[in-house]
């Protein structure tokens, strides 16, 4: 009975500070967008120099993935002719180390 408690004890010690750490990002996202904004500036996908240029992210409102490409760009400007900047931003939301881009 006593292993049960101890047990207990050590689970309701470590387990909420675990839980903090995995919910919540460990670094803050405005550094990351300075540095997208001095390198990128605001170039949209659209004014790339390569049509090989596709940038991976995830919509999580939608669910779905995102993909930024020319070709998109072209199809439906209006969602996918946003700056490089905020599409590679958006591909970096690993949420343990930043939190999404809105």
């Amino acid at each position: 009975m006593t292993g049960w408690i101890v047990l207990g004890f050590f689970i309701g010690l470590f387990v909420p500070g675990l839980i903090n750490k995995l919910s919540h990002a460990k670094y803050n996202r405005d550094s990351l967008e300075n540095v997208m904004k001095t390198l990128l500036g605001d170039f949209k996908i659209s004014q790339t120099i390569t049509d090989e240029l596709l940038i991976t992210a995830y919509d999580y409102n939608s669910q779905e993935p995102r993909f930024y490409s020319k070709y998109f760009a072209k199809t439906n400007p209006r969602i996918y002719d946003i700056p490089v900047g905020n599409a590679t931003g958006a591909s970096s939301a690993a949420p343990t180390f930043f939190n999404p881009k809105n």
